[in-house]
Protein backbone atom coordinates (compact mmCIF):
# COMPACT_ATOMS: atom_id res chain seq x y z
CA UNK A 1 0.00 0.00 0.00
CA UNK A 2 1.54 3.41 -0.77
CA UNK A 3 1.08 7.03 0.29
CA UNK A 4 -1.68 7.76 -2.18
CA UNK A 5 -3.77 10.43 -1.73
CA UNK A 6 -7.80 9.89 -2.03
CA UNK A 7 -8.80 12.96 -3.85
CA UNK A 8 -12.48 12.79 -1.39
CA UNK A 9 -15.58 15.42 -1.42
CA UNK A 10 -17.59 12.94 -2.99
CA UNK A 11 -21.35 12.67 -1.55
CA UNK A 12 -21.10 8.99 0.00
CA UNK A 13 -23.68 6.98 -1.95
CA UNK A 14 -22.28 8.43 -5.37
CA UNK A 15 -23.34 5.66 -8.05
CA UNK A 16 -20.16 3.82 -9.91
CA UNK A 17 -20.24 1.68 -12.97
CA UNK A 18 -18.18 -1.08 -13.82
CA UNK A 19 -17.69 -1.90 -17.98
CA UNK A 20 -19.91 -5.26 -18.44
CA UNK A 21 -18.24 -8.74 -18.89
CA UNK A 22 -15.43 -7.76 -16.02
CA UNK A 23 -14.02 -10.99 -14.50
CA UNK A 24 -14.62 -11.75 -10.73
CA UNK A 25 -12.58 -11.53 -8.54
CA UNK A 26 -13.34 -12.66 -5.26
CA UNK A 27 -12.70 -11.12 -1.56
CA UNK A 28 -12.24 -7.56 -3.36
CA UNK A 29 -12.75 -4.76 -1.17
CA UNK A 30 -15.57 -2.36 -2.06
CA UNK A 31 -15.08 0.87 -3.42
CA UNK A 32 -15.19 3.92 -1.28
CA UNK A 33 -16.15 7.37 -1.04
CA UNK A 34 -14.40 9.94 0.42
CA UNK A 35 -15.32 13.58 2.53
CA UNK A 36 -11.80 15.18 2.84
CA UNK A 37 -13.74 17.32 4.85
CA UNK A 38 -14.99 15.52 7.45
CA UNK A 39 -12.03 12.85 6.95
CA UNK A 40 -14.68 10.19 6.89
CA UNK A 41 -15.17 7.39 4.14
CA UNK A 42 -17.83 4.65 3.65
CA UNK A 43 -17.89 1.66 1.64
CA UNK A 44 -19.96 1.22 -2.07
CA UNK A 45 -21.85 -1.79 -1.62
CA UNK A 46 -23.07 -4.07 -4.75
CA UNK A 47 -21.32 -2.27 -7.29
CA UNK A 48 -18.77 -5.19 -7.96
CA UNK A 49 -19.60 -8.12 -10.13
CA UNK A 50 -19.20 -11.13 -7.44
CA UNK A 51 -20.37 -8.56 -4.62
CA UNK A 52 -17.44 -7.31 -2.27
CA UNK A 53 -15.91 -6.95 1.50
CA UNK A 54 -15.81 -4.03 3.01
CA UNK A 55 -12.27 -3.27 4.37
CA UNK A 56 -12.95 -0.61 7.38
CA UNK A 57 -13.80 -3.06 9.58
CA UNK A 58 -10.58 -1.27 12.17
CA UNK A 59 -12.26 2.20 12.13
CA UNK A 60 -14.10 2.94 15.14
CA UNK A 61 -18.21 3.04 15.02
CA UNK A 62 -18.57 6.20 13.45
CA UNK A 63 -16.63 5.47 10.33
CA UNK A 64 -13.93 7.86 11.05
CA UNK A 65 -10.78 7.48 9.50
CA UNK A 66 -8.81 8.78 12.30
CA UNK A 67 -7.04 6.30 14.61
CA UNK A 68 -6.87 6.78 18.71
CA UNK A 69 -3.17 8.97 19.07
CA UNK A 70 -3.59 10.29 15.50
CA UNK A 71 -4.21 13.85 14.19
CA UNK A 72 -5.79 15.33 11.20
CA UNK A 73 -4.21 18.68 9.49
CA UNK A 74 -5.89 19.67 6.47
CA UNK A 75 -3.77 22.27 3.99
CA UNK A 76 -4.06 24.60 0.76
CA UNK A 77 -2.26 24.80 -1.82
CA UNK A 78 -2.96 28.22 -4.04
CA UNK A 79 -3.63 26.94 -8.13
CA UNK A 80 -4.21 30.57 -8.60
CA UNK A 81 -7.05 31.45 -11.01
CA UNK A 82 -7.20 29.41 -14.38
CA UNK A 83 -8.47 30.63 -18.00
CA UNK A 84 -11.22 28.01 -18.93
CA UNK A 85 -9.10 25.83 -21.04
CA UNK A 86 -6.35 26.42 -19.43
CA UNK A 87 -3.54 23.88 -17.99
CA UNK A 88 -1.51 24.16 -14.77
CA UNK A 89 1.50 22.19 -14.40
CA UNK A 90 3.90 22.63 -11.66
CA UNK A 91 7.38 21.57 -10.43
CA UNK A 92 8.33 20.29 -6.67
CA UNK A 93 10.79 22.89 -6.93
CA UNK A 94 8.70 26.07 -7.18
CA UNK A 95 5.90 24.37 -5.59
CA UNK A 96 6.79 24.16 -1.78
CA UNK A 97 3.97 22.66 0.53
CA UNK A 98 3.05 23.40 3.70
CA UNK A 99 3.72 20.15 6.27
CA UNK A 100 3.68 18.53 9.61
CA UNK A 101 6.27 19.14 11.98
CA UNK A 102 8.25 15.57 11.91
CA UNK A 103 8.97 12.91 12.64
CA UNK A 104 5.59 11.51 11.94
CA UNK A 105 4.04 8.30 10.70
CA UNK A 106 0.98 9.23 7.99
CA UNK A 107 -1.62 6.30 8.13
CA UNK A 108 -3.35 8.07 5.83
CA UNK A 109 -3.97 10.62 3.37
CA UNK A 110 -6.36 12.76 1.20
CA UNK A 111 -7.00 15.06 -1.43
CA UNK A 112 -9.24 17.23 -3.11
CA UNK A 113 -9.38 19.53 -5.71
CA UNK A 114 -11.12 22.27 -4.90
CA UNK A 115 -12.90 26.32 -5.42
CA UNK A 116 -12.57 29.82 -3.95
CA UNK A 117 -15.21 28.24 -1.48
CA UNK A 118 -13.30 25.31 -0.90
CA UNK A 119 -16.35 23.04 -2.70
CA UNK A 120 -14.94 19.93 -4.65
CA UNK A 121 -14.88 20.07 -8.15
CA UNK A 122 -16.28 17.05 -10.55
CA UNK A 123 -13.78 16.17 -12.94
CA UNK A 124 -16.08 17.70 -15.90
CA UNK A 125 -15.12 20.91 -14.53
CA UNK A 126 -11.66 20.83 -13.09
CA UNK A 127 -9.55 17.57 -14.40
CA UNK A 128 -6.61 16.15 -11.94
CA UNK A 129 -4.57 14.24 -14.77
CA UNK A 130 -1.83 13.82 -11.85
CA UNK A 131 -0.14 15.32 -8.49
CA UNK A 132 2.93 13.96 -6.57
CA UNK A 133 4.53 15.00 -3.60
CA UNK A 134 8.50 14.42 -3.13
CA UNK A 135 10.53 14.36 -0.04
CA UNK A 136 13.61 16.37 -0.08
CA UNK A 137 15.85 14.68 1.52
CA UNK A 138 15.03 11.60 -0.24
CA UNK A 139 16.63 8.70 1.29
CA UNK A 140 16.55 6.58 -1.19
CA UNK A 141 18.17 8.66 -4.14
CA UNK A 142 21.94 8.02 -4.67
CA UNK A 143 24.10 10.74 -5.31
CA UNK A 144 23.59 10.45 -8.86
CA UNK A 145 19.89 10.86 -8.85
CA UNK A 146 19.46 7.06 -9.46
CA UNK A 147 17.66 5.19 -7.62
CA UNK A 148 17.79 1.09 -8.16
CA UNK A 149 21.86 1.47 -8.62
CA UNK A 150 23.65 -0.75 -6.19
CA UNK A 151 24.71 2.93 -4.21
CA UNK A 152 21.17 3.92 -3.90
CA UNK A 153 19.69 0.52 -2.76
CA UNK A 154 22.79 0.04 0.22
CA UNK A 155 21.87 3.93 0.89
CA UNK A 156 18.36 3.46 1.35
CA UNK A 157 18.34 0.11 3.07
CA UNK A 158 20.21 1.74 5.72
CA UNK A 159 17.94 4.67 5.68
CA UNK A 160 15.29 1.68 6.29
CA UNK A 161 17.08 0.11 9.19
CA UNK A 162 17.70 3.19 10.95
CA UNK A 163 13.46 3.86 10.48
CA UNK A 164 13.09 6.45 7.62
CA UNK A 165 10.52 5.31 5.05
CA UNK A 166 11.50 4.91 1.96
CA UNK A 167 10.56 4.23 -1.78
CA UNK A 168 11.26 0.65 -3.68
CA UNK A 169 11.11 1.07 -7.63
CA UNK A 170 13.42 1.42 -10.62
CA UNK A 171 12.57 4.99 -11.79
CA UNK A 172 13.47 8.31 -9.61
CA UNK A 173 10.87 9.66 -11.46
CA UNK A 174 8.56 7.57 -9.52
CA UNK A 175 10.36 7.83 -6.41
CA UNK A 176 7.34 10.48 -5.03
CA UNK A 177 5.74 8.87 -1.48
CA UNK A 178 2.19 10.65 -2.05
CA UNK A 179 0.77 10.50 -5.22
CA UNK A 180 -2.97 11.12 -6.96
CA UNK A 181 -4.61 10.58 -10.04
CA UNK A 182 -8.16 11.27 -11.61
CA UNK A 183 -9.61 7.68 -10.18
CA UNK A 184 -8.40 8.56 -6.60
CA UNK A 185 -10.91 10.90 -5.73
CA UNK A 186 -12.76 7.61 -3.81
CA UNK A 187 -9.80 5.71 -3.01
CA UNK A 188 -8.76 6.09 0.38
CA UNK A 189 -5.14 4.74 0.07
CA UNK A 190 -3.91 4.07 3.28
CA UNK A 191 -7.54 2.78 4.35
CA UNK A 192 -6.91 -0.74 5.93
CA UNK A 193 -6.02 -2.60 8.32
CA UNK A 194 -3.62 -2.82 10.37
CA UNK A 195 -3.49 0.93 11.60
CA UNK A 196 0.16 0.66 13.24
CA UNK A 197 1.10 0.96 9.48
CA UNK A 198 2.48 3.94 7.99
CA UNK A 199 5.11 6.21 6.17
CA UNK A 200 7.72 7.64 8.31
CA UNK A 201 8.23 11.39 7.64
CA UNK A 202 11.62 12.83 9.10
CA UNK A 203 11.83 16.14 10.77
CA UNK A 204 13.00 19.33 9.39
CA UNK A 205 11.70 17.71 5.55
CA UNK A 206 10.79 19.64 2.66
CA UNK A 207 8.00 18.81 0.14
CA UNK A 208 7.66 20.18 -2.91
CA UNK A 209 4.39 19.13 -5.53
CA UNK A 210 4.11 18.57 -9.17
CA UNK A 211 0.54 19.23 -10.05
CA UNK A 212 -1.08 18.56 -13.16
CA UNK A 213 -4.73 20.16 -13.96
CA UNK A 214 -6.62 21.22 -16.62
CA UNK A 215 -9.51 23.41 -16.61
CA UNK A 216 -12.27 21.67 -18.94
CA UNK A 217 -15.03 24.72 -18.54
CA UNK A 218 -16.60 24.76 -22.23
CA UNK A 219 -13.46 23.08 -23.81
CA UNK A 220 -14.23 21.94 -27.27
CA UNK A 221 -12.84 18.71 -27.07
CA UNK A 222 -12.71 17.35 -23.76
CA UNK A 223 -11.14 13.53 -25.29
CA UNK A 224 -8.00 15.26 -26.92
CA UNK A 225 -7.85 17.65 -23.87
CA UNK A 226 -7.46 15.13 -21.23
CA UNK A 227 -4.88 13.02 -23.18
CA UNK A 228 -2.92 15.87 -23.76
CA UNK A 229 -3.09 14.96 -27.56
CA UNK A 230 0.18 16.60 -29.30
CA UNK A 231 -1.45 17.08 -32.55
CA UNK A 232 -4.41 18.97 -30.79
CA UNK A 233 -2.29 21.04 -28.23
CA UNK A 234 0.01 21.69 -31.20
CA UNK A 235 -2.97 23.49 -33.01
CA UNK A 236 -4.17 25.17 -30.06
CA UNK A 237 -0.88 26.30 -28.57
CA UNK A 238 2.02 27.03 -31.29
CA UNK A 239 0.94 30.43 -31.93
CA UNK A 240 2.57 31.45 -28.78
CA UNK A 241 5.98 31.84 -30.03
CA UNK A 242 8.91 29.71 -29.08
CA UNK A 243 9.82 30.11 -25.71
CA UNK A 244 6.66 31.43 -24.61
CA UNK A 245 4.73 30.77 -21.60
CA UNK A 246 2.51 27.17 -23.01
CA UNK A 247 4.28 26.88 -26.16
CA UNK A 248 3.00 23.39 -27.76
CA UNK A 249 4.89 22.13 -31.11
CA UNK A 250 5.28 18.78 -31.74
CA UNK A 251 5.23 16.19 -34.41
CA UNK A 252 4.87 13.42 -32.14
CA UNK A 253 1.78 11.52 -32.73
CA UNK A 254 0.97 10.61 -29.31
CA UNK A 255 -0.05 12.16 -26.10
CA UNK A 256 1.34 13.10 -22.84
CA UNK A 257 2.24 15.37 -20.30
CA UNK A 258 5.40 16.96 -22.59
CA UNK A 259 2.44 18.76 -24.69
CA UNK A 260 0.32 20.32 -21.74
CA UNK A 261 3.20 22.48 -20.53
CA UNK A 262 1.95 24.86 -17.85
CA UNK A 263 -0.60 28.00 -18.91
CA UNK A 264 -1.21 25.73 -22.39
CA UNK A 265 -4.26 25.93 -23.30
CA UNK A 266 -7.43 23.71 -24.71
CA UNK A 267 -9.73 24.38 -27.37
CA UNK A 268 -12.46 26.23 -26.00
CA UNK A 269 -15.89 27.15 -27.40
CA UNK A 270 -16.66 30.68 -25.41
CA UNK A 271 -14.32 32.65 -23.15
CA UNK A 272 -15.36 32.71 -19.44
CA UNK A 273 -14.24 34.26 -16.38
CA UNK A 274 -11.01 32.64 -15.04
CA UNK A 275 -11.77 30.96 -12.05
CA UNK A 276 -9.88 30.24 -8.64
CA UNK A 277 -8.60 26.81 -7.53
CA UNK A 278 -6.98 24.72 -4.83
CA UNK A 279 -5.56 22.14 -4.33
CA UNK A 280 -6.85 20.62 -0.61
CA UNK A 281 -4.67 17.56 1.16
CA UNK A 282 -5.43 16.23 4.39
CA UNK A 283 -2.56 14.05 6.30
CA UNK A 284 -3.76 12.10 8.94
CA UNK A 285 -0.50 10.75 10.94
CA UNK A 286 0.76 9.74 14.92
CA UNK A 287 2.68 12.14 15.76
CA UNK A 288 6.32 12.20 17.77
CA UNK A 289 6.08 10.28 20.43
CA UNK A 290 2.45 8.75 19.87
CA UNK A 291 3.44 6.38 17.36
CA UNK A 292 1.31 3.33 18.05
CA UNK A 293 3.76 1.10 20.45
CA UNK A 294 3.87 -2.25 17.72
CA UNK A 295 3.99 0.49 14.81
CA UNK A 296 5.60 -0.82 11.66
CA UNK A 297 7.96 0.89 8.77
CA UNK A 298 7.27 0.37 5.11
CA UNK A 299 8.87 -0.33 1.60
CA UNK A 300 5.95 1.78 -0.97
CA UNK A 301 7.23 0.85 -4.47
CA UNK A 302 5.52 2.13 -7.73
CA UNK A 303 6.20 0.33 -11.48
CA UNK A 304 5.21 1.91 -14.15
CA UNK A 305 4.78 -1.16 -16.44
CA UNK A 306 6.81 0.31 -19.27
CA UNK A 307 9.80 0.71 -17.23
CA UNK A 308 12.93 -1.60 -18.19
CA UNK A 309 14.84 -2.21 -14.53
CA UNK A 310 17.85 -3.35 -16.90
CA UNK A 311 18.06 -0.34 -18.12
CA UNK A 312 20.61 1.39 -16.01
CA UNK A 313 21.29 3.88 -14.10
CA UNK A 314 21.87 7.65 -15.27
CA UNK A 315 21.94 10.93 -14.08
CA UNK A 316 18.65 12.14 -12.85
CA UNK A 317 16.89 8.47 -13.37
CA UNK A 318 16.67 5.41 -14.16
CA UNK A 319 16.55 4.70 -17.90
CA UNK A 320 14.11 3.86 -19.44
CA UNK A 321 11.59 6.09 -17.52
CA UNK A 322 8.35 6.01 -19.74
CA UNK A 323 6.01 6.70 -17.46
CA UNK A 324 3.26 7.51 -20.15
CA UNK A 325 2.59 5.45 -23.31
CA UNK A 326 0.13 5.07 -25.80
CA UNK A 327 -2.82 2.54 -26.40
CA UNK A 328 -4.16 1.65 -29.66
CA UNK A 329 -7.66 0.96 -31.08
CA UNK A 330 -7.69 -2.59 -32.05
CA UNK A 331 -10.55 -2.72 -34.04
CA UNK A 332 -9.29 0.56 -36.70
CA UNK A 333 -5.44 0.52 -36.10
CA UNK A 334 -4.28 3.93 -37.01
CA UNK A 335 -0.62 3.52 -38.35
CA UNK A 336 -0.16 6.80 -37.12
CA UNK A 337 0.22 5.49 -33.99
CA UNK A 338 2.58 2.55 -34.91
CA UNK A 339 5.50 4.55 -33.83
CA UNK A 340 4.44 4.88 -30.69
CA UNK A 341 2.01 1.70 -29.38
CA UNK A 342 4.79 -0.30 -27.37
CA UNK A 343 5.53 -3.00 -29.04
CA UNK A 344 4.86 -5.70 -26.35
CA UNK A 345 1.41 -4.14 -26.31
CA UNK A 346 -1.08 -7.18 -27.72
CA UNK A 347 -4.17 -6.57 -29.22
CA UNK A 348 -7.38 -8.95 -28.38
CA UNK A 349 -10.40 -8.78 -30.46
CA UNK A 350 -12.02 -12.40 -30.00
CA UNK A 351 -14.77 -10.33 -28.06
CA UNK A 352 -14.81 -6.77 -27.20
CA UNK A 353 -11.19 -5.45 -28.38
CA UNK A 354 -8.83 -4.59 -25.73
CA UNK A 355 -5.37 -3.61 -25.32
CA UNK A 356 -3.15 -4.90 -22.91
CA UNK A 357 0.70 -4.75 -21.75
CA UNK A 358 2.47 -6.65 -18.96
CA UNK A 359 5.58 -7.03 -17.43
CA UNK A 360 7.72 -9.49 -15.32
CA UNK A 361 8.65 -8.66 -11.72
CA UNK A 362 11.22 -10.34 -9.59
CA UNK A 363 11.68 -9.95 -5.32
CA UNK A 364 14.90 -9.12 -4.08
CA UNK A 365 14.56 -10.45 -1.00
CA UNK A 366 11.88 -12.21 1.40
CA UNK A 367 8.81 -9.89 1.68
CA UNK A 368 5.58 -9.25 2.96
CA UNK A 369 2.80 -7.60 0.95
CA UNK A 370 0.41 -5.58 2.67
CA UNK A 371 -1.32 -3.93 -0.18
CA UNK A 372 -1.63 -3.62 -4.31
CA UNK A 373 -3.42 -1.07 -5.86
CA UNK A 374 -3.11 0.33 -9.76
CA UNK A 375 -3.05 3.68 -11.30
CA UNK A 376 -4.72 3.83 -14.66
CA UNK A 377 -5.97 6.52 -16.66
CA UNK A 378 -9.50 7.02 -18.62
CA UNK A 379 -10.18 3.85 -20.97
CA UNK A 380 -8.96 1.92 -18.44
CA UNK A 381 -10.31 -1.63 -17.52
CA UNK A 382 -8.48 -3.03 -14.78
CA UNK A 383 -5.00 -4.23 -13.64
CA UNK A 384 -3.69 -7.97 -12.39
CA UNK A 385 -1.63 -9.45 -10.51
CA UNK A 386 0.19 -13.17 -11.06
CA UNK A 387 2.20 -14.72 -8.78
CA UNK A 388 4.67 -16.79 -11.02
CA UNK A 389 5.27 -16.08 -14.63
CA UNK A 390 1.99 -16.88 -16.37
CA UNK A 391 -0.13 -14.11 -17.03
CA UNK A 392 -4.25 -15.44 -17.27
CA UNK A 393 -4.11 -18.20 -15.14
CA UNK A 394 -7.08 -17.85 -12.62
CA UNK A 395 -4.91 -20.03 -10.00
CA UNK A 396 -2.01 -17.91 -9.71
CA UNK A 397 -3.63 -14.45 -9.71
CA UNK A 398 -3.34 -12.58 -6.63
CA UNK A 399 -5.17 -9.15 -7.11
CA UNK A 400 -7.14 -7.75 -9.85
CA UNK A 401 -7.52 -3.65 -9.37
CA UNK A 402 -10.69 -2.79 -11.34
CA UNK A 403 -11.66 0.30 -12.79
CA UNK A 404 -14.96 2.21 -11.89
CA UNK A 405 -16.42 5.14 -14.11
CA UNK A 406 -18.65 7.93 -13.38
CA UNK A 407 -22.34 7.83 -13.89
CA UNK A 408 -23.64 10.87 -12.10
CA UNK A 409 -23.62 13.91 -14.39
CA UNK A 410 -21.13 16.16 -12.92
CA UNK A 411 -21.52 15.17 -9.58
CA UNK A 412 -17.78 15.40 -7.67
CA UNK A 413 -16.66 11.96 -7.46
CA UNK A 414 -19.22 10.57 -9.62
CA UNK A 415 -18.54 12.38 -13.13
CA UNK A 416 -20.67 11.48 -16.16
CA UNK A 417 -18.03 8.58 -18.32
CA UNK A 418 -15.05 9.54 -16.35
CA UNK A 419 -12.57 6.86 -14.53
CA UNK A 420 -13.35 7.86 -10.65
CA UNK A 421 -12.20 4.90 -8.78
CA UNK A 422 -10.02 1.57 -9.19
CA UNK A 423 -10.65 -0.89 -6.27
CA UNK A 424 -7.64 -2.19 -4.23
CA UNK A 425 -6.80 -5.60 -3.03
CA UNK A 426 -5.61 -5.96 1.36
CA UNK A 427 -3.97 -9.16 2.63
CA UNK A 428 -4.36 -10.20 5.98
CA UNK A 429 -2.40 -11.63 6.59
CA UNK A 430 0.08 -10.37 3.91
CA UNK A 431 1.12 -11.99 1.18
CA UNK A 432 4.43 -13.86 1.35
CA UNK A 433 6.90 -13.90 -1.63
CA UNK A 434 10.44 -15.71 -0.97
CA UNK A 435 13.69 -14.01 -2.72
CA UNK A 436 13.17 -14.97 -6.56
CA UNK A 437 9.47 -14.72 -6.61
CA UNK A 438 7.75 -13.71 -9.44
CA UNK A 439 5.21 -11.41 -10.34
CA UNK A 440 3.17 -10.97 -13.51
CA UNK A 441 1.92 -7.53 -14.13
CA UNK A 442 -1.14 -7.05 -16.32
CA UNK A 443 -2.76 -3.69 -17.46
CA UNK A 444 -5.66 -3.86 -20.04
CA UNK A 445 -7.88 -1.12 -21.87
CA UNK A 446 -10.35 -1.15 -23.63
CA UNK A 447 -9.32 -0.61 -27.18
CA UNK A 448 -12.72 -0.40 -29.68
CA UNK A 449 -12.73 3.33 -31.81
CA UNK A 450 -15.82 2.58 -33.08
CA UNK A 451 -17.46 1.90 -29.72
CA UNK A 452 -18.68 -0.68 -28.04
CA UNK A 453 -20.29 -2.00 -24.59
CA UNK A 454 -17.01 -1.45 -22.85
CA UNK A 455 -16.48 1.93 -24.12
CA UNK A 456 -20.06 3.12 -23.32
CA UNK A 457 -19.43 3.77 -20.24
CA UNK A 458 -16.42 5.95 -21.02
CA UNK A 459 -16.32 9.39 -22.05
CA UNK A 460 -14.94 8.55 -25.33
CA UNK A 461 -13.71 5.72 -27.20
CA UNK A 462 -10.15 4.19 -28.36
CA UNK A 463 -7.46 5.03 -28.92
CA UNK A 464 -6.11 6.26 -25.59
CA UNK A 465 -3.37 8.59 -25.85
CA UNK A 466 -0.57 9.53 -22.63
CA UNK A 467 -1.85 6.45 -20.78
CA UNK A 468 -0.57 5.42 -17.82
CA UNK A 469 -0.35 1.72 -15.81
CA UNK A 470 1.17 1.79 -12.19
CA UNK A 471 1.28 -0.84 -10.00
CA UNK A 472 1.99 0.09 -6.60
CA UNK A 473 2.32 -2.03 -3.29
CA UNK A 474 2.97 -1.31 0.71
CA UNK A 475 5.28 -4.03 1.87
CA UNK A 476 7.62 -4.71 4.46
CA UNK A 477 10.66 -7.29 4.68
CA UNK A 478 10.30 -10.45 6.05
CA UNK A 479 11.02 -10.90 9.63
CA UNK A 480 15.28 -10.63 10.05
CA UNK A 481 15.62 -9.51 6.41
CA UNK A 482 16.22 -5.73 4.70
CA UNK A 483 15.40 -4.87 1.62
Amino acid sequence: LALALALGGAPLGAAMVVPPGTPEMPDMCCPVTCDVGAATCACEEDVMPGGCRCCLETFDDAGSVVPPGAVKETFYYDLGELLNGEVRYTFPEDTLLDWPEGPGLIYKALGDLVDENYEPLALSELYNHHGVMLQDPAYWWASDGSINSPQAVAQAGAAFADGASVIGGSCSALSFNVAVGAESRNTAGMQQPPTNMGWVFPPNATYGGNFHVIDLRSVDDVGECIMCSCPYMTENNSGRGEGNPGYVNSNFPGGGAQCCPNESRCGVTEELEPKQYYYRYTLIYYPDGAFPEDWENVVYTVQSLQVNREGGPIQQGYYPCYVEYDTPACDVPDPALDAVVPQPTVCSVSGPPTSSYANLYTFEEDTLVYSMWAHLHLGGLHMSAYKGTEAGDPDALVCRMQALYGNGGDTPGDAEGFLVDITACYFDPPLEFAKGDNVTVVSEYAASAAGDELTDVMLFPAPYLGAMAYWEMFSTPAPGKNF
